[in-house]
């Protein structure tokens, strides 16, 4: 029995740090029906309670198994189930335990209805355009989708973005030099920051045709933004 609780609390482990770099588009939302009872007749996944240091680290575990929709919690001790429960269940009295159940993410299934990509850890959805256009036609069709071009204005959603995108490839985005200064199509209110800028970016303000709006681009190894001309085709991304 002692091996077996280490190797639960080994597992336990291996889920609470590897669930850091999931992409999960569900939250959890507490139900006090459910608070102080155990769902005795489908309890649990694991036979027996993993081991977390809080709700959230026990709501990290149930997501990254991905089989588990609903779970209890109390002190260290992670209850997790096959489905969430229902009156029909068999429950025991445990005092004390939370319970919250799994439900989708408003935002991600707005996203999915129209074929765009959620990616949680920004709260973005994207759709990437292989199609060729200049920036007004890319708008355009981004908002023909309910969008826009996508606003890259921080830089956790540049290195989001760069697991989705082809290396080595220049993607129109939202940002445009208007009245001396880099804006946000989407909110002009929006200060660009200057350290988004990939290195010697920008430097085409003088070339002919100037470059006077964004694009993002994964080159090099790393992910920046670089100043292109407006009128130039490149594929494209929306944002919703």
């Amino acid at each position: 029995m002692e091996f077996r609780r280490v190797f639960l609390l080994i597992l336990g482990l291996y889920f609470l740090i590897d669930t850091v770099n999931s992409n999960h588009i569900h939250f959890w939302r507490r139900n006090e029906q459910y608070d102080n009872k155990i769902i005795a007749n489908q309890f649990n996944i694991t036979e027996e309670p993993l081991q977390a240091q809080s709700v959230t680290s026990c709501g990290r575990l149930c997501s990254n198994l991905r089989r588990s929709p609903a779970f209890s919690y109390m002190e260290t001790f992670c209850y997790m189930y096959n489905s969430k429960p229902t009156d029909s269940d068999i429950f025991t009295t445990l005092g004390g335990a939370v319970y919250y159940s799994e439900e989708p993410n408003a935002k991600s299934i707005k996203g999915a209805d129209k074929m765009y990509t959620y990616l949680d850890g920004v709260d973005l959805c994207v759709q990437v355009y292989s199609d060729w256009r200049n920036s007004t036609d890319a708008a355009e069709k981004c908002q023909s989708d309910g969008g826009h071009l996508i606003t890259l204005d921080t830089t956790e959603k540049l290195h989001a973005l760069s697991t989705f995108v082809l290396q080595k490839t220049l993607y129109q985005i939202g940002l445009e030099k208007t009245e001396g200064n880099w804006r946000w199509t989407r909110d002009n209110t929006l200060v660009f920051d200057p350290s988004l800028w990939y290195t010697n970016e920008p430097n085409g303000q003088n070339s002919s045709p100037p470059e006077l709006c964004g694009g993002f681009c994964k080159c090099g190894g790393k992910p920046g933004i670089f100043d292109v001309p407006c009128n130039t085709p490149y594929p494209f991304i929306c944002e919703y």
